[in-house]
């Protein structure tokens, strides 16, 4: 290609241009699929009635992050596709993506919970089980769910998150392991990691955005399926890494990062104490 051929050529637009055209895909995706979706949502949330506060701290439109955190497995995703009308992009174990593994996950959830009758249950349920990882894995790409390789690093899941972000998108970093550890010192909300803080400081030192961080706390997510209970969802006022920014990279993430696990256990004592 000569020199006239490259005139106007630019990479970066082409590229923005391409990262529109997916974005708008995953939409589309969304939208047809969420029929369906939902009625699995209503299956993983069977036997709970939820209760939300503080809603009109989610914004509605433009980017944002909703961290939270993360006790009931399946159910706190299921919660937050219920409760929040806009469309919310993930990050997700990559295991989840394949039906083999995602199976294998199942097992080891149930055997985990359920002990020696773990293996059982997964067998009772199969005529359930099989269409809904079936339907998970199938799709769950489809719909910009963000795949993390837990044994490699989370670099290239934050780039798509990055760019999620940029296109205006909301995306969900929830924090913990899916279920309650007895041994943290807050079994139900674990101490943050530095992901969703050094997220959005890169975005705004690189690109002049600050992205609103929404707190989220959930109680009762982590209560067996089919078990009759209240599942309670508390939205925090959402934080901004410009309050916490100081000269200092490390420092700003830390600050910030501080301020999210923080704000995240208020939201829950408040739950807890119903105030």
């Amino acid at each position: 290609m000569g020199a006239a051929d490259d005139a106007g050529y630019d990479p970066s637009e082409k590229d923005a241009k391409m990262a529109v055209r997916i974005m708008d895909a995953f939409e589309k995706d969304f939208l047809r699929l969420r029929p369906t979706l939902m009625k699995w949502v209503r299956l993983a949330l069977f036997g709970k009635t939820l209760q939300v506060t503080g809603m009109d701290n989610l914004p509605m439109q433009g980017p944002a992050v909703i961290v939270g955190n993360h006790i009931g497995s399946y159910k706190d995703i299921a919660a937050l596709l219920e409760i929040i009308p806009r469309q919310i992009h993930f990050t997700a174990n990559q295991e989840i993506f394949s039906r083999e593994r995602f199976h294998a996950l199942i097992r080891a959830h149930f055997k985990r919970h359920l002990k020696e009758f773990g293996l059982l249950f997964d067998v009772a349920i199969r005529p359930i089980k099989v269409p809904f990882v079936n339907f998970i894995s199938d799709n769950i790409g489809r719909v910009g769910t963000i795949p993390v390789d837990l044994m490699e690093g989370k670099t290239k899941a934050l780039q798509r998150c990055k760019d999620f972000l940029l296109e205006e998108k909301a995306v969900v970093l929830l924090q913990g392991r899916g279920r309650i550890n007895p041994q943290d010192s807050n079994p139900y909300v674990c101490e943050f990691r530095s992901g969703p803080a050094f997220l959005c400081t890169k975005i705004f030192r690189d690109h002049g955005l600050v992205v609103p961080v929404v707190p989220i706390a959930m109680y009762g997510t982590h209560m067996p399926w089919v078990v009759p209970g209240k599942i309670k969802i508390g939205i925090g006022k959402p934080l901004k890494v410009s309050d916490y920014t100081t000269d200092d990279l490390s420092l700003t993430i830390s600050r910030f990062r501080a301020a999210m696990e923080k704000r995240t256990r208020r939201v829950l004592y408040r739950l807890v104490r119903g105030g």
